[in-house]
Order: C-alpha cells, then structure tokens, then sequence
C-alpha cells in the first residue's frame, strides 16, 4: 500500500525521477497474463518501491479496466497497450487522482 508518506518522501521523488520506462520498442508485442504485467511492473521499477510495497495489484489492475483508464484484456492478456498504460499508471498513481487520470488519458 502506497501511503502519502511515502510517496512524498525525498528519497521516493529522487528514485521515481531517476526511473526510465522502456522505450515502446522495447515492450514485449505479444499479449501478457496479470501476473507476468505485475512482475514486468515490479522490474520496470525495481529501484522506487520497496520489496514489501506492491505497485501493481490485481485489484488495482481491475480497477483500472473498469475506469476506462486501461483497455479491456483479450483472452486474459494484456497487450502491448494496455502494458504502457499500465506502467504510465504506475507512475502517475501516487501523485494524481483516478479523475484526473481519466482526464489526462482520455480528454
């Protein structure tokens, strides 16, 4: 869980500053499971959160479909997209609002 502590620390706002997402080219163009999102997240992060921290849940992820922020899976898979938006979420969650992400990815 995420608090606001946390996410407003210096040491969380220097990570998250020194944090590259994968370049579109380098994200897989094949469809992935919750599961292999959520670790592919975990990686793509690994230096900003803290082991025990989760970026990413299931939950979260369904919440995320529901909203209209992330696009629907097909046969359970994520696909190269939904990954981007994902990980775009990752690091917009902690600092915007679901309302404002809705917003700024649908306008």
């Amino acid at each position: 869980d995420w608090s606001s502590d946390v996410c407003s620390s210096d040491l969380f706002q220097q990570k998250l500053r020194s944090t590259l997402l994968p370049a579109w080219e380098q994200l897989p163009d094949f469809g992935l499971y919750m599961d292999q999102v959520m670790t592919y997240a975990e990686k793509c992060f690994a230096g900003v959160a803290e082991a025990e921290q989760k970026l990413m849940t299931p939950a979260m992820m369904n919440n995320y479909v529901k909203g209209g922020l992330v696009d629907r899976p097909v046969g359970k898979k994520y696909s190269r997209d939904s990954l981007a938006q994902l990980l775009v979420l990752c690091l917009l969650k902690s600092t915007t609002s679901m309302d404002t992400l809705k917003t700024l990815l649908h306008p």
